[in-house]
């Protein structure tokens, strides 16, 4: 361990900014936030801060992060993701988002697109429908995709996130 006013006294002379060698830190340049770590005891030399990641990890259940040296030097850090966590409404497209905002009761196409102000159809059927309808967001009226008097509705998981988006 090196003397506190051993590094100081070397941060300020005329070697600043170039390698040479600190009792400590090897052939390097101390920078002032290393420093003041240093005088805080949270480092005695660079690179304890690696022992003390592994700790911290496998103290809260974490596994140990694996060091690979290859070519290059690349650490593989496991992070923490909750199982079980459900989100209380999945992320939809801005298309189906406004899509079921817009759904009241039962609409056609046409009055769909007309709220919308859109024009092209195969536009709304692949951007708005299809993925709403896959999504279980609506529903058809009728069983037949092209029947003459089809209409949709939102399904009751589409009316719970109509009701949350809109508070």
């Amino acid at each position: 361990m090196m003397r506190k006013n051993k590094l100081f006294s070397s941060l300020f002379d005329e070697n600043r900014g170039k390698s040479v060698s600190y009792e400590g830190f090897g052939h390097f340049v101390p920078t002032f936030i290393e420093y003041i770590m240093y005088l805080a005891g949270y480092i005695e030399q660079l690179g304890t801060g690696t022992e003390d990641m592994v700790e911290r990890m496998i103290k809260n259940g974490l596994p140990e992060p694996l060091f690979v040296q290859d070519q290059d030097f690349r650490a593989i850090i496991y992070r923490y993701a909750p199982q079980g966590a459900v989100q209380d409404t999945p992320k939809v497209t801005e298309q189906v988002y406004r899509l079921i905002l817009t759904l009241e009761g039962e609409m056609t196409r046409d009055e769909l697109m007309g709220k919308l102000n859109l024009r092209h159809r195969p536009t709304f059927v692949y951007n708005y429908t299809n993925p709403a309808l896959s999504g279980g967001w609506i529903e058809r009226t009728e069983a037949e995709a092209n029947h003459p008097r089809q209409k949709y509705r939102l399904t009751t998981k589409g009316l719970k996130a109509k009701q949350q988006w809109e508070k």
